[in-house]
């Protein structure tokens, strides 16, 4: 998938926003995969607020287990990362967002706007990247001509819509 990723943007040197985090696989897997050499591609992992296990730990320098709360992103609702993951995410992700159920719903809302049929967990990488956008756009360094990447690996699903959407 990583590698189709390139092949299709003829590049790679590009921004990754990789949902679900969870206890950390697939954010693993794409790390691993973009931070090798001749890469260069900044790599944004993205939590819940509820449930940032991965977040805490890397606020703490150490995988730190938490209580988590429930969240419309249930494939990541987890209180812990994976050992395995932890030290590659430590030493490899350049920032880790967390986003709300409103803002997660919101993208879900306008993927589907869109045609792209995509639950909380999977639009979550697009909420994040409005987050960037908004907050920390110079610090990442997102341009109008940034070749962006969501990662969204959960189809529509019915869920609970947030009660201030």
């Amino acid at each position: 998938m990583l590698r189709e990723i390139d092949d299709q943007l003829d590049t790679t040197s590009h921004m990754v926003f990789v949902s679900p985090v969870g206890v950390g696989s697939l954010a693993e897997a794409v790390v691993s995969y973009y931070k090798t050499a001749g890469r260069n591609s900044t790599v944004l992992a993205v939590e819940p607020h509820s449930a940032a296990c991965l977040w805490k730990s890397l606020q703490a320098g150490q995988a730190t287990t938490i209580e988590t709360r429930s969240t419309i992103m249930s494939g990541m609702n987890c209180g812990t990362v994976s050992t395995s993951a932890w030290s590659i995410l430590k030493a490899g992700l350049d920032a880790s967002v967390t986003i709300s159920d409103d803002e997660a719903h919101e993208a879900v809302v306008y993927l589907k706007s869109v045609g792209v049929a995509a639950g909380p967990c999977g639009a979550a990488s697009l909420a994040a990247l409005r987050y960037v956008a908004r907050t920390n756009r110079e610090a990442l360094h997102l341009t109008p001509t940034s070749k962006v990447v969501l990662i969204c690996t959960e189809g529509a699903r019915a869920y609970s819509v947030p009660h201030s959407s």
